[in-house]
This record gives C-alpha cells, structure tokens and sequence, in this order.
C-alpha cells in the first residue's frame, strides 16, 4: 500500500496566471535543495498527491506528439495526446495510489524565449489533462541531469525529501519512455535512464498498448 501525503501548490508562482495550472518551482529548488539542480525546470500541476508509487513518462513520443505531423513541433501549440485514452489511462493509475510525473529531456540553455515557449505548453497539456495532477521535470541542458542521467530522479527525491514526504520507492515505480535504442529510436536514453534509477521500464507500446 502506498503511503501517500497531498501537496497542494497550485496557487503560488503559476506561469500566466489564469491560464496555466503549473506552479514553476526550479528557482526554489535550485536555493533550498541544492545547486545541482539549477538548470533543473519543475514544475507542479494542480492538487498533486505524493506517493511512494511513481508512474514516470517521458514527454514527447510518448505522451505527446506533434500536431502537425512533423519530427519537431513547430511552436507551443503544435502537439497533441499520443492516444485517446491517455488521461483516462492516467486517472487509473491515480485513482491506485499512483503519482504521476513527466521526466523529459530539453535544451534550451542560452535560449530563454524557447524555454518559456515550453513552460507555456507544459500549461496547456496540464488544462488537457484537466483533472490529472502530475509533476514535470525537465533537464534544460547537456549536464548531469539529462537522460540517462539520474540528475531529474534524484531532484524528485530531494523534493519530496524537502516537504518531509517519504522518498519514492524504485521498486514500486516505473518509467515509459520511448527511447529504447530500437531500430529508429534517436536513443536509448530512456531504457538507460530507467536502469540506472533502478525503475521498471516500458516502452509506450508496451505500456499503452498491452
């Protein structure tokens, strides 16, 4: 049975009030916990559960893909659902003692306008999602907290650590990524990523689809 503790930070430091229902907390993070995780983006969506259960997913390719059908997204609008039952298959997972949280790979160190770019759809997908409250964590450069790093897994550990929440417990937890170095994956940096956090892996195929 998972042991769980309700965090609610969905009023303080929101990005676009009104709009967006993720609080940004990587400045906090970067001052309270360690300097590690300074270009660490976190980010919390609506009235978020702990718990020692984690349900991890990589972003694009897996929850997300882009709307216009192109390799790359052209702008923050430019993504849709990867499936149609993703918030209901999300829901599940919550509703037995799962937390959700969103562990992805960006690059915008230098490029402020691009990051916010994506701060401003990681609110979108959170208003789609609607009543689905995850965590993200997004490394923003090529350092210690990229994929396949563990740099992300260990700032969602000091994080929970921080508010006194029990840590998440690896064995309970799992990650869907779909960098899985198969033939035409740009990596393996999600499968890599899960083994070296000591995380059950899948990739969306065989999570979404089985």
């Amino acid at each position: 049975m998972a042991r769980q503790s309700t965090l609610n930070f969905a009023r303080s430091g929101a990005h676009g009030a009104g709009r967006s229902r993720v609080s940004w907390k990587h400045h906090q993070l970067a001052n309270d916990i360690s300097s590690r995780f300074h270009t660490v983006l976190f980010g919390v969506a609506g009235e978020f559960t702990a718990s020692t259960q984690i349900a991890a997913f990589d972003l694009d390719g897996t929850l997300i893909r882009p709307k216009s059908g192109l390799k790359f997204p052209r702008n923050a609008a430019d993504w849709s659902l990867l499936r149609r039952d993703t918030k209901e298959r999300l829901n599940t997972l919550i509703q037995t003692g799962y937390a959700i949280v969103i562990i992805s790979n960006q690059n915008y160190s230098g490029r402020p306008a691009k990051l916010e770019e994506w701060q401003v759809k990681m609110g979108a997908i959170a208003e789609r999602l609607h009543d689905v409250p995850f965590i993200c964590i997004a490394a923003t450069t090529k350092d210690e907290n990229r994929k396949p790093d563990t740099g992300m897994w260990g700032c969602l550990q000091a994080y929970f650590e921080s508010l006194g929440c029990v840590r998440p417990d690896t064995k309970e937890s799992f990650f869907v990524g779909d960098a899985a170095g198969r033939r035409g994956d740009h990596s393996a940096d999600d499968k890599n990523f899960a083994k070296n956090a000591e995380l059950r892996f899948y990739t969306p195929e065989e999570y979404f689809d089985a």
